[in-house]
C-alpha cells in the first residue's frame, strides 16, 4: 500500500488541484510498485496533505520553485520566521545575481 505526504503552504492548493495530484500521485505510486489499476488497488493508495501554516512559497522571477516551512510555535510565529526565512533567502539570491 503505498503512502504519499505532501507538505505545503496553506493556499498552495485548490480544491481541484489537490484532488488532481492526488490522482497523478496515486497511478504514479501504483505503477512503481506494479500494482494493478483496479478500484480496490486505487482505494489502498494514501495521499496525506498536510497545510503548513508556517509555510510560505518560494518565487522567483515569477515561478515557485520551492517553500519554506517552520513548525514549531504558534502558528503565528511560524508564520512569521518563514517569512523571514524566505525574505532573507530572496535577498540573497539577488545580491547573488548582482
Amino acid at each position: 500500500m503505498p503512502l504519499i505526504y505532501v507538505n505545503s503552504p496553506v493556499g498552495t492548493f485548490s480544491d481541484s488541484a489537490r484532488d488532481a495530484l492526488a490522482e497523478e500521485l496515486t497511478v504514479i505510486a501504483l505503477e512503481s510498485e506494479k500494482l494493478p489499476m483496479a478500484p480496490f488497488d486505487k482505494s489502498t493508495t494514501w495521499i496525506d496533505f498536510h497545510d503548513m501554516v508556517g509555510g510560505v512559497p518560494l518565487i522567483v522571477r515569477g515561478r515557485l520553485v520551492g517553500a519554506v516551512g517552520v513548525s514549531s510555535g504558534a502558528d503565528a510565529e511560524d508564520r512569521m520566521v518563514a517569512e523571514a526565512a524566505r525574505d532573507a533567502l530572496l535577498e540573497a539570491l539577488a545580491a547573488q545575481q548582482g
